[in-house]
């Protein structure tokens, strides 16, 4: 049988996945010897707006498609870099081309590589940004709308269903429908769902402000001998995961005596302000409209690099922390999966690290 491509290429988060991926991967197959599919946002923490995940989103697009289709399938994680594109292309780039080569004995020489999606919005820029793959723009595979719910559906409104106990089966394949069946009896649904009913009621508190509300906070990346000073979060959003200390600012506050105030308040290092002052190597905001699912929160966060020493200040979670620790730099470069909002992103980008 003769193909367009040697490898196709599909990128996106397929939470839960819809009959509109599992299409966009049939057409892929039918043009293509092999179909690699780049599963997004890949070991993140679990929210309302990625709460699966890569193992369970791989075993949901699995059991959704055909044995023979199947078998054609490559699936493999794909990591975010916030703040660094670059990084991100590059990755992408490295996984397609070691999958080209790995099943180069059974392509041409010069492999012929592409990339398939939808341009539906800004989101799908990555389809004009690698000019060594051609790109395949698929027509919008339309879920129908449904009489109940009285929308057009996407995997954003099918999540949000979900977390309200209910399930869109009309666009979703009946295994897909019966896994998450099951998934709906596990803690981790439970804690996402408790997560998704906060920020509605967030969203709630402020609906009736005659402009969309943007908070200010602000937020410390406290080193010292290798180790940064890190918080365990009491209470939703992000419940029992790590974040730097930080918070919003206070009114009569600027936005550094808040910083400093939240470190006092969350972890109780008992250094001196005037110390930790002195020690700020440099600042930067985080502005992204999306870093946040609360809504639009715009941080500024704080370098303070401490003197080394051999035996760092004691620290006792309070206040919003349930757990304040110094962790290891190369721990910490391996906790993404548990780390708060965009703060994993946030701290490596502040320490290019």
């Amino acid at each position: 049988m003769s193909y367009e491509f040697d490898l196709l290429t599909y990128i996106g988060r397929l939470g839960p996945t819809h009959f509109g991926h599992t299409e966009t991967v049939n057409t892929a197959a039918k043009m293509a010897k092999k179909v690699l599919v780049l599963l997004g946002s890949s070991g993140e923490p679990r929210t309302p707006k990625n709460p699966f995940t890569f193992e369970e989103r791989k075993q949901m697009l699995s059991i959704s498609l055909e044995p023979a289709v199947r078998d054609k399938v490559i699936i493999k994680p794909l990591y975010d870099f916030k703040y660094n594109d670059d990084a991100w292309k590059l990755q992408v780039q490295t996984v397609i081309d070691k999958t080209a080569l790995a099943t180069l004995d059974d392509m041409e020489s010069v492999p012929r590589i592409g990339i398939i999606g939808h341009s539906k919005d800004d989101s799908s820029w990555y389809l004009k940004t690698f000019p060594q793959y051609a790109s395949v723009d698929m027509p919008l595979v339309t879920l129908p709308e449904d009489e109940q719910f009285g929308e057009m559906l996407s995997a954003t409104t099918i999540r949000e269903h979900l977390l309200e106990d209910g399930i869109v089966s009309h666009a979703l394949h009946p295994r897909v429908q019966s896994w998450l069946e099951g998934w709906k009896l596990s803690e981790h649904y439970q804690y996402v769902k408790a997560e998704h009913e906060f920020n509605v009621g967030y969203k709630k508190i402020w609906a009736d402000a005659p402009y969309p509300p943007i908070f200010q906070t602000t937020d410390a990346i406290v080193i010292q001998s290798g180790h940064i000073l890190l918080v365990r979060r009491r209470n939703a959003p992000g419940k029992g995961l790590w974040a730097m200390p930080g918070g919003y600012v206070e009114a009569d506050q600027t936005i550094e005596q808040s910083m400093l105030r939240e470190i006092r308040e969350e972890t109780l290092l008992k250094v001196p302000e005037k110390i930790l002052k002195a020690c700020i190597t440099n600042y930067d905001t985080f502005d992204k409209p999306d870093r946040s699912e609360r809504g639009r929160v715009i941080t500024t966060a704080y370098h303070i690099a401490l003197n080394d020493t051999d035996k760092l200040p004691r620290v006792k979670g309070a206040d919003d922390a349930e757990k304040a620790r110094w962790v290891p730099l190369n721990e910490f470069l391996g906790m993404r999966d548990q780390m708060f909002e965009d703060h994993y992103y946030v701290i490596r980008k502040m320490l290019g690290i």
